[in-house]
């Protein structure tokens, strides 16, 4: 039980962070989106960091219920990136805004796969 909560904690931790760094620089999130052939990127910009910062407060209030959604973000971010990887386009992952802007790589795809475990031991073990 400590092993989920730790978890959701940790995940509610990186999501906000992620989401509070995208906001404070949409305009790079929005002109990434644009880049990567997203539709309405600038929208885009805008939900999903309200995704994550939505997820990261239901990790704390209801982590089972919140863990699953969030591994279900996280599984299309990875889709994203691993398509992005495949593609070979170099575009920069503004996963954490401005301050993540290396090109994509398979560091990006793992950390997000550990990411998913944490969803994962938040949705089971919380």
């Amino acid at each position: 039980m400590v092993f989920g909560s730790v978890s959701a904690i940790l995940l509610a931790l990186v999501l906000a962070a992620s989401a509070v760094l995208k906001l404070r620089d949409l305009g790079a999130v929005t002109k990434n989106f644009a880049a990567l052939g997203m539709p309405k990127p600038g929208l885009l910009s805008r939900l999903v960091p309200l995704a994550e910062v939505g997820l990261a407060f239901g990790l704390i209030v209801a982590p089972a219920w919140a863990g699953v959604a969030a591994f279900g973000l996280l599984a299309v971010f990875t889709a994203v990136l691993v398509s992005i990887l495949h593609s070979g386009s170099g575009v920069a992952c503004t996963c954490f805004g401005s301050l993540s802007t290396a090109p994509v790589s398979a560091r990006h795809v793992m950390r997000n796969v550990a990411l998913m475990a944490l969803a994962t031991m938040a949705a089971m073990l919380a």
